[in-house]
């Protein structure tokens, strides 16, 4: 599923080309290629995988100012509804607060999971 916030689908992103699948081996199209007649030397290939990981790059590029250009309403919007305490409302003595105990927090062994 092609996401809308970068553009691209996960699988290309993460490895660089289109997922195939079962169909498109069975069917003629533009993910199998056809390298009889385009790659006779190492220099053909070598110089045809710099163009496909270019592409890549370019691709790489294009989501991450796609994902910035759909993040960006977000942010306005956040910037403007502003959710934290403001200065008039400081915590007194006495005030409940969450608390995150640090020491131990890597520890997730099962003997602990229950504890508070």
């Amino acid at each position: 599923m092609i996401r809308p916030s970068t553009g691209y689908l996960a699988f290309k992103l993460v490895y660089g080309w289109d997922c195939l699948l079962p169909i498109d081996f069975s069917l003629a199209s533009w993910s199998i290629v056809d390298w009889e007649g385009k790659v006779h030397t190492h220099e053909d290939l070598i110089l045809t995988r710099m163009r496909q990981l270019d592409e890549h790059n370019l691709t790489i590029v294009k989501a991450a100012e796609q994902l910035e250009t759909s993040r960006r309403p977000n942010k306005e919007w956040f910037d403007t509804h502003p959710r934290l305490q403001t200065e008039g409302q400081q915590l007194k003595i006495g005030d409940l607060v969450l608390l995150h105990q640090t020491i131990g927090s890597g520890n997730h062994a099962l003997s602990k999971k229950l504890q508070d």
